[in-house]
């Protein structure tokens, strides 16, 4: 979840070098935001049923390897429509990790514990940018944002080799003993739970859905106005110096990493 979210926070880290570089404008930087939020959105229920259908692991270390290869690419571009292309395949590429992960919780904690496990892993929502502003602006005013790309790209790809040699589940990991399986295996008794297949597109006549969806909907679009444009307005209403930009956007991410956290 921290590469995921470093991933599509390097944008606007490296946006004012673009801009000043190739002539881009803030409406521009927005659009490329537009365009990975509208196409991550779109893709995330054919994620999580690609997910159900063929496991973690695969998913996972695909999805990861493909976004990891449109971040790199981003170094490459020179018009805005080199960019576009990028950021949609950052996008589709993007949207299983929600889904992923929640499989995984499923996989490994019995249900009183998925709670402070979601937590925990949706914290890299909050650490990935917190974290990513001082580090890809110590990399882009030593090698250059172009490079940047290059760098957390490769990182990404690196994540997903060691994914795929480590990541086991609990039947299929030698360090899970039979009592720590049972546990895991433990279902809460629910008489009202429905039992065998649900089809998903019932989960939409559930107000509860809805009202998980119009929250989500208000909490992301909060987050990615942040995510896209808090660096340059720091820079440009605030005159942060470059060396000073990154400490200064991690802050309000910080705070909320530790909040999800807990």
């Amino acid at each position: 979840m921290m590469i995921n979210y470093m991933d599509r926070s390097s944008l606007s880290i490296a946006a004012p070098h673009m801009i000043d570089e190739l002539g881009l404008t803030a409406a521009d930087i927005g659009l490329l935001g537009t365009a990975f939020s509208l196409t991550y959105a779109f893709f995330q229920l054919p994620g999580g049923w690609l997910t159900d259908r063929l496991g973690v692991k695969p998913v996972y270390v695909i999805a990861l390897g493909f976004w990891s290869l449109a971040t790199s690419v981003m170094a490459f571009g020179h018009h805005l429509w080199h960019f576009m292309i990028a950021r949609v395949l950052l996008g589709i590429f993007e949207a299983p990790v929600s889904p992923t992960s929640a499989k995984i919780v499923s996989e490994w904690f019995p249900p009183r514990e998925r709670g402070a496990a979601v937590g925990v892993y949706d914290s890299g929502s909050k650490w990935g940018p917190a974290v990513a502003p001082p580090i890809l602006t110590f990399l882009i005013l030593g090698f250059g944002w172009r490079a940047m790309f290059v760098i957390l790209g490769v990182l990404g790809i690196i994540v997903a080799i060691g994914f795929w040699v480590f990541y086991r589940s609990p039947e299929h990991d030698r360090r899970v003993s039979a009592a720590e399986l049972e546990h895991i295996r433990a279902r809460e008794e629910d008489d009202n739970a429905p039992t065998g297949h649900i089809p998903w597109l019932r989960l939409f006549t559930k107000p509860q859905t809805w009202a998980m969806v119009l929250g989500f909907v208000a909490v992301v679009w909060t987050l990615n106005i942040f995510v896209t444009f808090l660096p340059l307005m720091l820079g440009d209403i605030y005159s942060v110096a470059d060396e000073a930009l990154g400490w200064y956007t991690a802050i309000p991410f910080a705070v909320g990493g530790i909040g999800g956290r807990d």
